[in-house]
């Protein structure tokens, strides 16, 4: 095999002959390492950790102990830290296991071949017989690699489904963090829910804006917007812009100071310059979305950012201006580790998940119907389901990967009003069409009722568990049995709605177009407790 060398080869088969051995030894330790870990994290996964839930929990209670919110932020430190050296031990563990068996190959076929080489006693075996006996005891040794490599493979990949791939490893740590990042957080379009419900919150009910009573603090906003606020780490981020820039704003909810502004669009942007705002959406009415650790936001002209909470740039992407006859309207949502943006347009509209960390695109779905308005998750008791409409239908998607769950096509006409869900039921609504009322559970979804009276243009509904509150454009705000879909009352005002009503403990919250803010009792019948401009 070597011939320019002068080794004897009987000394090269006994090296190859103790490679063999060492590789088969140290695969069978590899492999047994790999069942052990898979084993271990079967009795304790570092993702589902009981002591931290019940610390959050506590936290949820009693969100102003900044001791409390230090102790889960350590424990979950360390519970993160053990799920990343789990998944490095996997890597690596298989890394290893493929090395040594190809060490172990090697040597097998460098004994094959230097097998004929090696003189044969005499008064052994014939050549063919000794022949035939390796070849079967090097074939048992590589068939027994073979099932090491596969079985500690097979159990990797099982691993792998406990803990999560590289997105979903980070899923629960990303989670945790946006709770301990700050409990009373409102972190995206309606709320953490995305339905407008905040019930253990204890809102002012009474303020005068001429005299300043009840008025903690108020300051400017330098560039318009039709977007909403969002709050984290007791600052409020909101977006704005003009034909003079996009920005982003960041304040402090103490006492309305800004902290930063951030000018996303650069002097030469080429998608900034041609773009043309319509009248109903401007530059910024998206409402940005954050997970704890990042802030998100997207504007009229596709441009889509992701800064941390001090205001510095981790990524961009630009999407192009939108083929939009009303504007991009659609706010961003933040499930786990993903960023779901909803890009709806005449054509090539599209439904992303994209990775909070870098931007790239995790999934998609074609989006073939336009519409402008907001993707909701909602919690359903089985899974979580990503609820998004169109001009004709409402959709569930599996958030982490964008596989369809199920369609109901009763919608029509121009889709502005969002999804809204409690309790297991998600309402529907479209002034072209009708409101619909819509059980889910584990076996998909049904209409239960339906509602073809007055109907919303650009507010969504508010569904509280008994009671979903329509509010119109033209003033009606009509209140329904979330069970039956009957009408219980309605109330006409001087001014109707396109901002969305919030649940606020048990007092329903609807701001006019004329910037009066009316405060009513979740109820069977509507009791004003008072009109409030703003």
């Amino acid at each position: 095999m070597w011939p320019n060398l002068q080794i004897d080869n009987r000394a090269l088969y006994g090296i190859a002959r103790g490679a063999a051995i060492v590789a088969a030894i140290f695969s069978l330790v590899v492999c047994v390492l790999m069942v052990t870990n898979y084993l271990q994290l079967r009795a304790f996964d570092p993702a589902k950790n009981a002591p931290l839930d019940t610390l959050i929990a506590q936290l949820r209670q009693n969100s102003d102990n900044d001791a409390l919110r230090e102790q889960v932020r350590v424990l979950d430190l360390v519970s993160r830290k053990a799920l990343f050296t789990n998944q490095w031990q996997l890597k690596t563990g298989a890394y290893l296991l493929l090395g040594g068996i190809i060490v172990l190959l090697v040597a097998l076929k460098t004994m094959d071949s230097l097998h004929e080489k090696l003189p044969m006693p005499e008064g052994n075996l014939d050549d063919s017989e000794s022949w035939l006996m390796s070849t079967k005891a090097r074939r048992w040794t590589a068939g027994v690699g073979i099932a090491l490599v596969g079985s500690s493979f097979v159990f990797a990949f099982l691993s792998y489904n406990e803990i999560g791939d590289g997105v979903g490893a980070d899923a629960a740590g990303s989670a945790k963090d946006a709770l301990v990042a700050g409990v009373n957080s409102w972190p995206h379009f309606r709320g953490p829910g995305g339905n407008g419900i905040a019930r253990d919150a204890t809102p002012p009910t009474s303020w005068d804006i001429d005299s300043g009573e009840g008025i903690a603090w108020k300051t400017a906003v330098p560039k318009p917007g039709f977007s909403s606020p969002v709050v984290c780490q007791k600052r409020v981020f909101l977006t704005g812009g003009d034909r003079d820039g996009l920005f982003i704003y960041a304040y402090d909810a103490q006492n309305g100071e800004m902290l930063w502004q951030f000018q996303v669009n650069a002097p030469d942007d080429e998608d900034f310059a041609a773009f043309r705002p319509y009248g109903d959406t401007g530059y910024a009415a998206p409402t940005m979305s954050t997970d704890g650790r990042y802030i998100f936001a997207i504007f009229g002209n596709g441009q889509l950012i992701c800064l941390d909470l001090d205001g510095n740039e981790i990524w961009r992407k630009g999407f192009g201006i939108p083929d939009n006859h009303y504007g991009h309207s659609s706010s961003l949502l933040t499930y786990e580790n993903l960023l779901i943006v909803q890009y709806d347009q005449a054509s090539e509209g599209r439904l992303l998940g994209l990775d909070v960390h870098t931007g790239n695109v995790i999934w998609r779905v074609n989006r073939e119907v336009i519409s402008w308005s907001s993707p909701i998750c909602v919690d359903t008791g089985e899974r979580s389901e990503l609820i998004v409409t169109n001009s004709l239908s409402v959709d569930s998607f599996d958030p982490k990967s964008g596989v369809r769950h199920w369609s109901i096509e009763c919608l029509g006409g121009e889709q502005g009003p969002s999804p809204a869900f409690a309790d297991g039921l998600l309402v529907v609504a479209n002034e072209s069409m009708q409101a619909s009322g819509i059980r889910v559970g584990a076996q998909g979804a049904e209409v239960a009722w339906e509602y073809l009276d007055e109907l919303p243009d650009a507010a969504s509904p508010l569904v509280t568990g008994q009671y979903v509150i329509i509010p119109t454009a033209y003033g009606m705000l009509v209140c329904l049995d979330a069970q039956t879909g009957e009408m219980l009352w309605d109330h006409k005002f001087d001014d109707g709605f396109v901002a969305s009503p919030v649940l606020l403990g048990n007092l329903i919250y609807a701001l006019d177009m004329a910037g009066v803010m009316h405060i009513f009792e979740a109820d069977s019948a509507y009791n004003s407790l008072g009109d409030f401009a703003i």
